[in-house]
């Protein structure tokens, strides 16, 4: 089960964020924007459950790469902010 230390899925939060376009209460941009802050959010709250499973090497190359991919999902969505700002 995804983010099972998180209070919801990013599954779910995904699902409800579609439910909310489908009937016109948000825009599909926040929709979007929705999903892939609930996934970096999950992702971060698996590290832990990750770290009692894997030696320090392993758990560290792992920190990094969920770090960096979160950090990329940052600037993402701010570079799109300011684009459609534009």
């Amino acid at each position: 089960m995804e983010g099972i230390s998180g209070i919801a899925s990013s599954a779910s939060a995904t699902a409800a964020a579609a439910n909310l376009t489908a009937s016109a209460k948000i825009s599909p941009a926040l929709a979007g924007t929705a999903a892939v802050i609930a996934s970096m959010a999950s992702s971060l709250t698996n590290l832990p459950v990750v770290f009692k499973r894997l030696s320090r090497p392993q758990w560290m190359r792992i920190t990094f790469s969920t770090t960096l991919q979160v950090a990329i999902g940052i600037a993402v969505l701010a570079i799109q902010r300011l684009a459609v700002a534009r």
